[in-house]
């Protein structure tokens, strides 16, 4: 009967344990973060660290039911250093939700030199 108890005990701090890892697993984040040039970053789950883009050429895609939030900073901030392209576009394609606790949900860094730089926003 003790053995059975042992068992028992172990075996529900097992699945406690893959329980939590699967909740990882689960919620996906924004990939890849940060974002590259010429590529597309795809957010299809729950990024709670938000998201800075410094890179050119580069697509955001946030997917219904996707969130980007952050508490300690903007959700998703365009701060690009000027690199010698004077011509760049940054699309941002927000179809889930964007949240910023006492910050901006999305902000355009004016201090980022934009020399003929299209930020777009659908």
């Amino acid at each position: 009967m003790q053995f059975s108890d042992k068992l028992r005990r172990a075996s529900g701090a097992s699945l406690l344990v893959l329980s939590a890892m699967l909740t990882d697993v689960a919620i996906a984040q924004c990939q890849p973060d940060p974002p590259v040039t010429g590529e597309t970053t795809i957010c299809d789950g729950t990024d709670n660290s938000g998201i800075v883009i410094t890179s050119e050429n580069t697509n955001v895609s946030l997917f219904s039911g996707a969130r980007i939030s952050s508490s300690s900073s903007d959700a998703i901030l365009v701060q690009r250093a000027h690199s010698g392209i004077y011509s760049s576009t940054v699309l941002l394609n927000i179809d889930g939700h964007v949240e910023a606790i006492g910050h901006v949900g999305v902000r355009f860094d004016a201090a980022s030199p934009a020399y003929g730089s299209d930020y777009l926003v659908d």
